[in-house]
């Protein structure tokens, strides 16, 4: 058998380590990278930042005009 030397070994050591940490951090960075991606999506279907204000002052006369309506069938009764 051949004798390893400890460059050799000093070698195994450093980068076969530091090949399984890269493989995982692309691997958990493209994925990552995907969830983000959906959720911006998702966001960007929503409501976008633009229309907040116009759609918070939509609802909020909508549940005005709900809670009038109450009132007048509670009065009403």
């Amino acid at each position: 058998m051949t004798e390893v030397r400890m460059k050799d070994k000093l070698f195994l050591a450093v980068a076969v380590p530091a090949v399984v940490a890269a493989l995982y951090w692309f691997g958990w960075r493209a994925e990552a990278g995907g969830r983000l991606d959906a959720l911006r999506r998702r966001q960007s279907e929503l409501v976008s930042m633009e229309d907040f204000g116009r759609e918070m002052s939509a609802a909020r006369r909508q549940a005005e005009a709900a809670r009038a309506e109450l009132a007048a069938e509670r009065g009403a009764s």
